[in-house]
């Protein structure tokens, strides 16, 4: 409750500030005057982007089992579909017990392979990020956000690849150290580490992690391509080709702090800052970061429920994996 509380605040935080000194009639003039046939494509094309999704989830699973890119797919929406409508991002955690449940595969396992998905994509926008740092003078604070954030994943991947490499090494230490509360819990959780190291195994592979890399890339492309089709609905015009990216990849890394389902609020603070960086009015950057979120949340959430009540999974028992992620 208390994480969820934080959540929300955080959001109301950030809303706050997305709409602070907005002129509303050129907001209300933007919203209302823009062509939403644009909207369309947009959608299919985040569609197909979490298909991408799906493709990479296979070369992260390794070779631990073969699965269907449909099967994939079907985990990921319910999954992105339960971060839109639930706090804490449980969707992560549901992921890793629907594969489960589904395919057989270790939870600890599958959810070793969620976590490492999470530091590409973060890769992958810091790239974007950085192509626009490069081409576009920034503030120094841009720069050096930038640079932070690229250390960051670049430590998350090296110390994966540690872990990987010295899993038995881990494992023990965990197992002594769980010891002392209580030998059953040690074996448990050694149990545990030990499954969720194995879904790290596509680090061991080079050719695994160029073509991880590359779908990530291609994926987190065509979301930049919805950033870019929304900019025509605008009649946003004049600004380079790799603004719509730039702007996502700060929307993006924003949305990886806490904040309440479907990252309201925090999308809409950091779409405007992105947009401010191209000199984008926070009138009709407020209406533009509004119909960008729609174009993302809507088919996301419609397919996620779609492939829940398919996968006669009860929203109930998703919940309820919140506090677990068991082997």
């Amino acid at each position: 409750m208390r994480k969820t509380i934080f959540s929300i605040g955080i959001s109301v935080i950030f809303l706050y500030l997305a709409v602070r000194n907005v002129p509303w009639l050129e907001a209300k003039e933007s919203l209302f005057g823009a062509n939403y046939l644009w909207m369309i494509p947009a959608m299919l094309i985040i569609a197909i982007s979490f298909i991408l999704r799906a493709i990479r989830w296979q070369y992260l699973l390794g070779s631990e089992k073969k699965i269907s890119v449909k099967s994939l797919f079907s985990v990921i929406m319910i999954g992105f579909m339960m971060n839109n409508v639930v706090p804490a991002r449980i969707g992560d955690v549901a992921r890793a017990f629907l594969l489960g449940k589904k395919e057989g595969v270790s939870r600890s396992l599958s959810f070793g392979t969620i976590v490492l998905e999470r530091i590409f994509d973060g890769i992958a926008l810091i790239i974007f990020f950085c192509i626009g740092l490069f081409f576009f003078p920034m503030p120094s604070w841009a720069r050096g956000v930038g640079i932070m954030s690229l250390t960051i994943f670049g430590l998350g991947i090296l110390s994966l690849i540690i872990l990987k490499a010295k899993r038995e090494v881990a494992v023990n230490l965990l197992i002594k150290a769980s010891a002392l509360v209580s030998k059953k819990v040690s074996e448990r959780m050694g149990y545990i580490l030990h499954k969720f190291i194995g879904g790290l195994e596509s680090l061991g592979r080079p050719d695994h992690t160029f073509l991880i890399l590359f779908w990530s890339v291609i994926s987190w492309l065509l979301f930049g391509f919805e950033f870019h089709l929304l900019f025509l609905s605008f009649g946003i015009s004049n600004l380079p080709l790799y603004a719509p990216y730039f702007v996502m990849a700060i929307v993006s890394l924003g949305t990886l702090i806490p904040s309440a389902p479907g990252y309201i609020g925090v999308f809409q603070a950091f779409c405007i800052a992105g947009l401010a960086f191209f000199g984008i009015e926070k009138g009709l950057a407020l209406s533009y970061s509004v119909a960008v979120h729609i174009a993302q949340y809507i088919p996301v959430t419609i397919i996620g429920l779609f492939f829940l009540a398919k996968e006669g999974v009860s929203f109930s028992s998703l919940l309820k994996q919140k506090n677990e992620v068991r082997a």
